[in-house]
């Protein structure tokens, strides 16, 4: 989500045209998480059921978790919206509007992370699976984040410490907890010395069959980002 309030947000810094808005199934939605608590300071949010008769008079349009009723009332007032970027529900897809409309994605495959391999996003995937997104704070998450950047290294893939980061948090990492990660990538591509005692019980050395895990799951990710995320979630 953090991308596509990123989006909103050059947006507006490019002095685009109009009033930016957030779109929403209800209001109350503002509390529940920090990403959306953010949006509904910084932007207009309003829910789509209130917006076609509220007093908005064009501009960009951010909806969340928009499902295809949602996106036909949206698309009620397509004559003022400039630029629109939706994120999906986790529902019924909107099979209609998708084929209609083509839309460019800016998060998953192709988009943001088009330039990471499979590889490193099983990587990643796999590290956000075992540590604690909230803090990556504790020896034994740092010594899982060490391992693993020095794993991909060992297998000749580079270290990019703002793709990662950009990563974890589309895979909803605390932002905190994503810029220590970062810390982390950096750190072991300039070639830190670590003193951890929980790196003992990681392997030194990458394998084949590790790479090729990764690999599997990195495929799996990029041919259906939401997918990944809905099993990730319970849904």
């Amino acid at each position: 989500m953090i991308q596509e309030i990123a989006w909103l947000g050059a947006l507006v810094r490019s002095k685009v045209q109009g009033e930016p808005v957030v779109l929403v199934h209800s209001k109350d939605m503002a509390d529940n998480n920090q990403y959306m608590a953010a949006a509904a300071r910084i932007f207009r949010w309003e829910s789509v059921a209130t917006w076609g008769r509220s007093s908005w008079s064009g501009g960009p349009v951010l909806a969340l978790f928009a499902d295809p009723k949602a996106l036909v009332k949206i698309l009620e007032r397509a004559n003022s919206i400039s630029h629109l970027c939706v994120v999906e529900s986790t529902g019924e897809r909107p099979e209609a509007w998708l084929r209609a409309a083509k839309p460019t994605y800016i998060v998953g495959q192709p988009g943001v992370y088009a330039t990471l391999d499979p590889v490193v996003i099983g990587a990643l995937l796999s590290l956000t699976a075992f540590v604690n997104r909230a803090h990556y704070a504790n020896i034994e998450d740092k010594a899982a984040g060490i391992r693993t950047c020095q794993e991909l290294l060992q297998l000749g893939y580079a270290l990019d410490p703002n793709a990662f980061e950009a990563f974890v948090l589309e895979n909803r990492w605390d932002p905190d907890a994503a810029a220590r990660f970062a810390e982390t990538v950096r750190q072991v591509s300039s070639g830190h010395r670590f003193r951890n005692p929980d790196l003992r019980y990681w392997p030194a050395k990458a394998t084949a069959k590790t790479r090729d895990y990764w690999r599997e799951e990195g495929e799996r990710y990029l041919a259906d980002p939401s997918a990944a995320k809905a099993a990730d979630d319970g849904i």
